[in-house]
């Protein structure tokens, strides 16, 4: 956990005088106050929005205010009285909610005095002749005062006493005390979905149930005089009764709701519940929210039964337990005196089971069918379980007179599968129940008819956890049918479990997590790293490395700086800002210079009056620019938020990068307020490579935990086929075993090979209903391609000509972009306006379109369209690229806007001179070659200064050291004197052996021959070394002692 210095709107846990006096304790008390009558009045579903709106209320304080606690880890030596003084935390939000909740919930001091007269008046209400009910129903006669009585907190013996019973209607109150807890069926998962009946009847909402009592309240009041018929709406007064003690603080009330245990008649359930007007689909919705979870615990009922133990006929035969208003269990009454015959075919009780859950959705048995089937039932007819239902659901003649069937019948009654289509239910939910119905047929059941009670138990939980997946309709819109995935990770838990315990562990600095391409390697880190930092208030800054290194040197590192800078810049105090200012001036002196040159954003912390620093002033460029990074975020900690710092595509990195971010990793070992994480491709890399040894002496020496990224397993495929299809995971196995084998399990490969199945037809939607299905027998014929790359490429090739073309022109500029300007600087260099071509794009899932940027979903899709270009029409596009670009960046050679000029250098430098005819033109080129050598040795980054200098030579012609001697002596003495310093003995060797032949003047070489002499020396050869430099002086006239 990061420790933090509160503020004055952080809310503090704890006691005592000093914290309950805090200012944003205080202000915090206040903004629950307003909100208790609002509390109060809400519902049990409505409560915890009101305290989540609380606590967003805290964090968009000004400060962005906190609510923290006490360091538990921390030693008692930092104990202390004094807030500021403690080791605090910040809390997570369900704990902040949690707080929010209990003070909430917290009485008014008069109202806790109160506390006992309101007892006894509540005793004493209730032992009148009558009991007035002004909102539900009709006065209750005193009769049903005995009733109160007898279940009321006062009376001991009110163990399982029932309130009202009419017909088939059981309303029970449990006791909270007396009643042993019910017993869910083993080895069942917690219930988690509410039923909205109980809610309403103890939060004060106007359920079906309560708008029918009242209604059949006034409508039988005429003959209700003088006595007579003082039963007959006896259910009414029950769940009237209820409300009543639930206002009056008898049931329901805050402290007693929490435990309140109900059970129900299943029929008198579904009766007053099911929608009774029509059958559309938007008013079967809620009904069927609620009734999955019964169905979830009916089919564990039927997959616990043994096939010899009684089992319920109809939903008369089940009573339903509910605790808090959700659904904990469903049972059978004891003494059930009619069961079934002895089925210990387990196909014939997967049928059984379907009869019920078609009774629990659509109101109505089904019609009874032929054959074993048929003698399941025991007699029970469509006619008798309609005189059963007090409101029976409507039959439409649509329902009776419907032949045609869109519903793939198999063995299924026709009947019943017309009642099915004209239910208003989802598809999933009808072919669910047609699939255990024809679960009958013996050999005759289709393919998709279930073989286990696990599977059937294990769709409706899907429907009632996920119910946008697998529960609602295919959603076939006007623009397209184009196959989406979820915004979703898939199989990754275990790794985002071991990701969060090193952000937790004090001693971990970091992650270096590897994996092949398009493993998910940049979404699964972003996402785990977004969530830690809204967790805990920290700064959250990532870049990506570029395989074309289009971008000036150091830019990666220094944009998470400058975004680390101007985020700071904004969120603290002034007492703050100078804090930084003085201790960066003190720690780095004259070299604040090199680093303010490297990262604007700083300036606006740090003013500082010059940005030159000379040569003489920095002996080693790359170690100060390091050392000035390491101080720069350091400074920065003390006085922020914890930071994450993200380095994606590192494998990319060049050696100076490379060296910065590891000087970073292992100066802030011993400080818990900063975080890194380094990503690479393990497919990208050679064991002998720079990069590799420079990963392995990062895990030597830094405390930072290696992960790799594996493919997904065949389940975790079929996970993402079902869920991407929205079909139940045992229809799509098949499907989703021929991808897995096919794509090896790679995220990004499934997902390109999906589109392309379904751009070839392989996978279509079906419409009325709107369903997807495949053609899996031409699936495992095609020939896919063993590369992700010729995968993309096809794919690229069913794209409109303008959209291939748009493709591939912002492929040679890499694969993040600004849209502005360089995106208007190309659609005029080229005489298209590209706008509309993004956007297409962007809908189609090839790039994504953000914060001004464009990027390839994937560098694979980049790379993939940059290939479709052959060699000339590459050097072409860069050509005319960097051409356009070139003005923005520099003009009369000076350097105006490095990002810009590096950009447009670059395009150039890739085309290559042979693109340039004229010879002015291409000393133009090295001219500005020279100028970006200069300025990436300035900026500490020589790989990139060398790179550059050997370029603006390519650029010169053959007659170079007469027509342009000046600016070839120059290129050739910089590039000398930077491999010096990079250790390239052999590029000094050879540039210096052509100075010394072509100079026209000996002081021409002197600074080649300097840099040879060392370079001798540096291999050893000493006595080598000192006799050049004797020749050196000599031939340089100087006198030697």
């Amino acid at each position: 956990m990061y420790r933090v210095k509160p503020t004055e709107s952080d809310v503090l846990f704890g006691r005592g005088s000093a914290i309950s006096s805090h200012p944003g304790n205080v202000r915090f008390r206040s903004i629950v106050e307003s909100h208790k009558p609002e509390f109060r009045s809400a519902d049990r579903m409505g409560k915890r929005p009101i305290a989540q709106k609380i606590v967003n209320a805290i964090h968009r304080e000004p400060t962005n205010g906190r609510f923290l606690m006490e360091d538990p880890e921390a030693p008692e030596s930092e104990a202390s009285d004094a807030i500021n003084l403690r080791s605090w935390v910040i809390v997570d939000n369900t704990k902040a909610i949690n707080k929010t909740m209990h003070r909430l919930r917290e009485k008014d001091p008069q109202d806790k005095r109160k506390g006992g007269m309101a007892s006894s008046a509540r005793g004493a209400s209730l032992t009148g002749s009558k009991i007035a009910l002004p909102k539900y129903g009709k006065p209750m006669s005193h009769p049903c005062a005995t009733t109160v009585e007898s279940i009321s907190p006062q009376s001991p013996a009110a163990k399982n006493e029932i309130l009202r019973t009419k017909g088939s209607l059981v309303l029970r109150r449990i006791g909270q005390k007396a009643a042993a807890p019910i017993a869910p069926v083993e080895g069942s998962p917690d219930a988690r979905e509410e039923d909205s009946l109980f809610r309403d009847m103890f939060e004060g909402g106007d359920s079906t149930y309560m708008n029918r009592t009242t209604s059949d309240a006034s409508r039988d009041a005429p003959s209700k005089k003088n006595g007579a018929g003082s039963n007959s709406n006896t259910d009414g007064d029950a769940l009237a009764l209820l409300m009543h003690l639930k206002n009056s603080g008898t049931a329901g009330s805050a402290d007693a709701s929490d435990d309140e245990k109900l059970e129900i008649n299943l029929r008198a359930w579904i009766q007053d519940n099911m929608p009774c007007d029509g059958c559309s689909s938007k008013m079967m919705r809620p009904y069927t929210a609620k009734a999955l979870p019964i169905a979830v615990k009916l089919a564990e009922l039927f997959e616990h039964s043994d096939g010899k133990s009684s089992l319920p006929q109809s939903c008369e035969e089940v009573t339903v337990h509910f605790i808090s208003s959700n659904v904990a269990n469903v049972s059978m009454p004891n003494g059930l005196s009619r069961s079934i015959n002895v089925v210990s075919n387990e196909g014939e009780r997967l049928a059984h089971m379907g009869r019920l859950l078609y009774e629990l959705f659509l109101g109505i048995p089904p019609p009874l069918l032929s054959g074993r089937v048929g003698a399941l039932v025991d007699g029970l007819s469509l006619k008798s379980h309609s005189n059963a239902i007090h409101k029976p659901r409507k039959v439409t003649s649509r329902m009776r007179n419907s032949s045609s069937s869109c519903l793939e019948t198999g063995g299924v009654n026709s009947q019943a599968t017309s009642h099915l289509e004209m239910s208003g239910l989802p598809y999933s939910l009808c072919s669910f129940l047609r699939n255990l119905l024809d679960c009958s047929s013996g050999d005759f059941r289709t393919d998709e008819s279930y073989q286990s009670f696990k599977d059937a138990r294990f769709d409706l939980n899907l429907m009632k956890d996920d119910p946008d997946v697998f529960l609602e309709d295919v959603q076939v819109t006007k623009g397209g049918l184009e196959l989406k995935m979820r915004d979703k990770i898939y199989g990754r838990a275990e790794l985002v479990s071991e990701i969060e315990q090193c952000l937790e562990d004090n001693i971990k600095r970091g992650v270096l997590v590897s994996g092949s391409a398009g493993v998910g390697k940049t979404t699964l880190l972003t996402s785990v790293m977004l969530n830690a930092a809204a967790r805990s208030g920290s700064y959250f800054f990532q870049t990506k490395f570029e395989q074309s290194k289009n971008a000036n040197p150091l830019a990666n590192v220094a944009s998470v700086f400058d975004c680390l800078c101007r985020s700071f810049l904004e969120d603290a105090s002034e007492r703050q800002l100078q804090a930084v200012a003085d201790e960066l001036t003190s720690a780095l002196g004259v070299h604040v210079a090199l680093i303010l040159n490297i990262v604007p954003g700083l300036s606006k912390i740090l003013p500082f009056t010059s940005t030159e620093i000379s040569s003489a002033q920095c002996v080693d460029v790359a170690r100060t620019v390091a050392y000035s990074f390491c101080k720069l975020l350091k400074i920065v900690c003390a006085h922020s938020a914890p930071i994450i710092l993200m380095f994606d595509d590192i494998q990319w990195a060049d050696a100076n990068s490379m060296a910065i971010i590891s000087e970073l990793i292992l100066d802030a070992s011993e400080d818990c307020n900063t975080f890194f994480v380094c990503l690479y491709r393990s497919d990208d890399i050679c064991k002998d490579s720079l990069f590799s040894g420079w990963i392995n002496r990062l895990e030597e020496t830094c405390p930072v935990q290696p992960i790799k990224i594996d493919n997904l397993t065949p389940f975790c495929v079929n996970e993402m086929v079902s869920e991407t299809l929205q079909t139940f995971p045992r229809i799509t196995r098949p499907l989703s075993s021929i991808l897995f084998a096919k794509s090896r399990g790679n995220p990004l490969f499934l997902r390109q090979l999906f589109d392309s199945l379904r751009q070839q037809g392989f996978i279509h939607i079906r419409f009325s209903p709107p369903k997807w299905e495949w053609d899996i027998d031409k699936i495992v014929d095609i020939e896919i391609p063993t590369s992700i790359m010729t995968l993309i490429i096809a794919e690229l090739g069913t794209l409109p000509l303008p959209l291939q073309n748009s493709l591939r022109i912002i492929s040679c500029l890499g694969s993040n972009i600004k849209c502005v300007p360089t995106f208007d600087i190309i659609s005029r260099s080229i005489g298209i306006d590209m706008t509309d071509s993004m956007k297409e794009l962007a809908h189609r899932g090839f790039v994504i379109l953000e914060k001004g940027m464009m990027r390839f979903i994937h560098d694979k899709v980049q790379e993939s369209a940059y290939q479709t270009l052959d060699d000339k029409g590459r050097r072409k596009n860069h050509m005319q690229f960097g051409l356009a670009l070139l003005p923005s960046g520099a003009v009369d050679g000076r350097i105006v806007d490095d990002e810009m000029f590096f950009l447009a250098l670059n395009q150039i430098n890739t085309a290559g001179p042979g693109m340039l005819e004229s010879v002015e033109e291409r000393s133009v080129v090295a001219q500005l070659n020279l100028a970006a050598g200069n300025r990436s040795a300035a900026l500490s980054d020589l790989g990139a200064a060398l790179g550059f200098f050997k370029n603006g030579i390519l650029f010169l012609p053959s007659d170079k050291w007469s027509r342009y001697y000046a600016s070839t002596l120059e290129l050739f003495t910089a590039l000398v004197e930077t491999a010096h310093l990079l250790k390239h003995a052999d590029d000094v060797t050879d540039y210096s052996k052509e100075v010394v032949a072509n100079a026209q003047k000996y002081e021409d070489k002197m600074r080649c021959l300097h840099v040879v002499v060392m370079t001798v020396r540096d291999k050893g050869m000493f006595v080598e070394s000192v006799k050049l430099a004797f020749e050196v002086l000599e031939k340089s006239n100087e006198r030697i002692p």
